[in-house]
């Protein structure tokens, strides 16, 4: 617990000692601004571009429709989940 309390005083004294005043966590900013001319330059027709992506879409949703469709028949056909809208159908003994 001590060394808990004792870290940060004895970072903080370290620092203090060597004449640094920067936090730990500040480095100089060595960021360079993106310009007009290092930015692409679209290529090749957006039309097939947007076809192609639309069939993956669509592709997509069919499965994902079908899957939903499926999962909920099999819910309902092996009666997974009591959806309470009816009385319970008497089980044959």
């Amino acid at each position: 617990m001590f060394n808990k309390i004792l870290q940060p005083i004895a970072r903080r004294a370290a620092l203090n000692l060597r004449g640094n005043q920067h936090r730990l966590c500040h480095h100089e900013n060595h960021f360079k601004y993106v310009t007009f001319e290092e930015a692409t330059v679209p290529q090749g027709s957006w039309k097939e571009n947007y076809e192609k992506m639309q069939k993956k879409y669509t592709m997509q949703l069919v499965g994902g429709i079908g899957s939903l469709v499926a999962t909920i028949a099999i819910v309902l056909q092996f009666e997974l989940i009591y959806f309470n809208y009816g009385p319970p159908k008497p089980k044959n003994v």
